[in-house]
């Protein structure tokens, strides 16, 4: 018999149709309930509906031991899977109070529920993200400068999660469960404006809507779905063209990657530089692109050179040439947005500071008129660079006259102001300089070349 308050039908009936189309094995799932409002709407919607479906509810919860109050929050969540006959699972997990506390306690918190999960022989964990969630992940994503992967937010299914209250805004889940008068847990980490989250939800959401009127948060939250549908098709794309072009581990054809439309290029180098283990932002993923185009090559993450000569783009790991940093390619690219800043390439320490650095060995005073961000890179094919003289020479000749032996030169830091002219390379050559636009530094972490740094 249908519920006859409408509340209980919409979200009643939307949780049922997210199971149905999510789940495709067992049947039998694993609630994740916190203890908020959305979990225990989850819980109670989802139990609601279970016979019909043929499901088989279990529910968890787990203690980041970060609140006092959370033991509580236990013994509710507890108390509401007996009263709807369901099995309950209590676990615990030692976050923290270190940087990057909602990363971790995210990861920590999902292997608790994913080793209840396989305990219990169970096909998913649902969790109690809403359309509301889903709105706020893509601000913040698309705040961070997030590509169509990112802008696809939180996944309706992804591996053995999946996300039923995704059609369901916070407000709709509130009214919920305040109609079937339910207790609930208030968590004060939802409300604290240390976290970006909590700043989208009460500043960035309500002025979208006072904006652009009501119903913001709803579409948001669809086109992220749309986002998903088409990022997965893509990637799908991207996976045939990645086994097409692929000659061996490490090396594809350089032409045929090149010849790829942009989207299905950038996939494809990802899925080249995550298989080997390299690092990949959207800085690193710029210069690989930017080697592939020119058939050049650039330094990378953890110790790895893409070059794109010679008809293959080839992923490997070389060495500096000695030294402590010996085995390690440098680390780049890497930007100083402003004064303040520092960065960490294997063989060097660099930063840009206001005052004369005195610490650091190597140092250059720049003009008032630099403005930031910097880049620090490997070298590139033409680099040039303007010397005191206002002549310009080629970095190359530079290096060759510097005597540096060229297995080290795509290695050394290479510092570019915003508009890409080269000002410095460490311990070798000085470009414009000048006063009022601070300093830039630069500690070498291994035995400094016996070549000196020339200003001509």
């Amino acid at each position: 018999m249908p519920r006859s308050h409408p509340v209980e039908r919409v979200v009643e009936r939307e949780v049922a149709d997210r199971l149905r189309r999510l789940l495709r094995g067992n049947r039998r799932v694993l609630l994740a309930v916190s203890g908020g409002p959305d979990s225990v709407c989850l819980l109670w919607a989802a139990s609601a509906c279970a016979s019909a479906l043929g499901l088989q509810l279990e529910v968890a919860w787990v203690n980041h031991g970060l609140r006092r109050e959370a033991a509580g929050e236990g013994l509710l969540v507890g108390d509401l899977a007996r009263r709807r006959g369901l099995v309950f699972h209590a676990r615990a997990v030692e976050v923290g109070h270190a940087p990057g506390l909602e990363a971790r306690a995210r990861m920590l918190r999902e292997q608790a529920l994913e080793a209840v999960r396989a305990e219990r022989g169970l096909e998913a964990i649902a969790t109690g993200h809403t359309a509301s969630d889903q709105a706020e992940t893509l601000l913040m994503r698309l705040a961070r400068g997030s590509s169509l992967r990112g802008a696809a937010g939180v996944l309706a299914r992804k591996g053995h999660f999946v996300r039923p209250l995704l059609g369901l805004t916070r407000a709709q889940v509130a009214a919920y469960v305040a109609h079937l008068g339910l207790p609930t847990a208030s968590d004060t980490m939802n409300v604290d404006p240390a976290f970006l989250r909590v700043r989208i939800r009460t500043q960035a959401l309500p002025a979208l809507e006072a904006a652009a009127g009501p119903g913001v948060t709803g579409r948001l939250a669809r086109f992220a779905e749309y986002a998903a549908d088409d990022s997965q098709f893509l990637d799908a794309l991207a996976d045939a063209a990645f086994a097409r072009l692929r000659i061996e581990p490490g090396q594809l054809d350089a032409a045929g990657t090149r010849a790829l439309e942009l989207p299905l290029r950038r996939r494809v180098l990802v899925k080249l530089l995550t298989e080997a283990g390299c690092e990949v932002d959207a800085t690193h993923l710029e210069a690989g692109l930017d080697a592939l185009e020119r058939g050049g090559r650039t330094g990378l993450s953890h110790g790895f050179l893409l070059d794109a000569a010679g008809g293959r783009l080839r992923l490997s790991s070389l060495p500096l040439g000695g030294g402590e940093g010996e085995g390690e390619a440098a680390v780049f690219p890497r930007l100083l947005t402003a004064p303040g800043d520092t960065v960490e390439v294997p063989g060097w320490n660099l930063g840009w500071s206001v005052e004369e650095p005195t610490h650091a060995p190597l140092r250059l005073s720049l003009p008032s008129g630099i403005r930031g961000p910097l880049l620090v890179r490997s070298r590139h094919a033409g680099d040039r660079i303007t010397l005191r003289n206002s002549h310009t020479r080629a970095l190359q000749d530079v290096f060759t006259d510097a005597g540096i032996p060229r297995e080290q030169r795509d290695f050394l830091p290479i510092v570019l102001d915003a508009a890409g002219l080269v000002l410095w390379v460490p311990g070798i050559v000085v470009g414009i300089s000048g006063s009022g636009g601070g300093w830039l530094w630069a500690s070498p972490l291994r035995p400094a070349s016996d070549a000196g740094e020339t200003s001509l």
